[in-house]
């Protein structure tokens, strides 16, 4: 990963002429692609239709985006944050802490 997309990706503020306040949709595909690379799952939803079961993707309604993961080969998900629909930055501090969890118990 590039300094800038894992810059990006951890929302640091030290990068000059970047405007580190808003969280992007680049940001938080980031985090979720390092997710799945984590969990060796599989990187997209489908494939030719049919559902990756593992893969870890966002799901957007009412406003607000939720980390989903694939749970079933019909496409049915679950949500591994127990969160419904939420803001960008909650979201993003929260894939933040699943992917340190998920390390100390690795370690």
């Amino acid at each position: 990963m590039s300094p800038l997309a894992w810059a990006l990706a951890w929302g640091s503020s030290t990068l000059k002429g970047f405007n580190m306040n808003r969280i992007t949709e680049k940001q938080l595909q980031c985090v979720v692609d390092r997710l799945n690379r984590i969990t060796k799952s599989p990187e997209k939803p489908y494939i030719d239709g049919k559902a990756q079961i593992g893969n870890y993707h966002l799901s957007h309604a009412y406003g607000g985006v939720c980390l989903h993961r694939m749970v079933n080969e019909s496409g049915g998900v679950s949500s591994p944050l127990s969160t419904g629909h939420i803001t960008k930055r909650e979201l993003l501090n929260l894939m933040h802490a699943y992917i340190s969890g998920l390390n100390e118990v690795t370690a």
